[in-house]
């Protein structure tokens, strides 16, 4: 599932879901509503669902593509926040490119080590939570894209430590 709403990082979407598609893996866009999403870059994206009214358990992984607009937006939807905290304590895969490690942060997910200035361009992986800060044309997203789909082969994460202090 890929998580978006107006603003996200065009580049870094498509590149995602080609290497998804590539890889077999079948993904939704999922949205605060159903109906066209515009990228920062001016393109547009159908959302198949609304997070509203689909609810996590019904994903098998979350990714939630870059872009300042996007982040925003979904910083001030409790849905949104709520719906990647299930994810986390289900001991889901959960992928984050670029602005979208800041929504991570939003969230206080416990005990993860995150993305910062130091490791800009830098995959991350910790117990099926993947980030990557890149840059605008997304040229390292391929190394993201091989670590999320590992994370996502193997289903769930169940060292998590201090999950279950997640409200969700």
């Amino acid at each position: 599932m890929l998580f978006r709403s107006d603003g996200y990082r065009q580049p870094e979407l498509d590149a995602m879901r080609q290497h998804l598609k590539d890889e077999g893996v079948m993904h939704e866009i999922v949205a605060k509503h159903d109906g066209a999403i515009r990228s920062a870059e001016g393109g547009e994206v159908q959302a198949d669902k609304s997070y509203v009214t689909a609810a996590s358990v019904l994903y098998d992984a979350l990714l939630i593509p870059g872009g300042q607009a996007h982040l925003n937006t979904l910083k001030g939807h409790g849905d949104a926040r709520h719906f990647i905290n299930e994810m986390f304590r289900h001991c889901k895969p959960i992928g984050a490119t670029s602005e979208g490690v800041d929504l991570l942060m939003h969230a206080q997910l416990p005990a993860l080590n995150l993305p910062n200035a130091q490791t800009t361009g830098q995959v991350l992986s910790e117990r099926g939570v993947v980030t990557w800060r890149g840059d605008t044309k997304a040229t390292g997203i391929k190394a993201f894209g091989d670590a999320f789909i590992a994370a996502i082969a193997q289903h769930r994460h169940w060292d998590r430590p201090q999950k279950d202090e997640v409200p969700a």
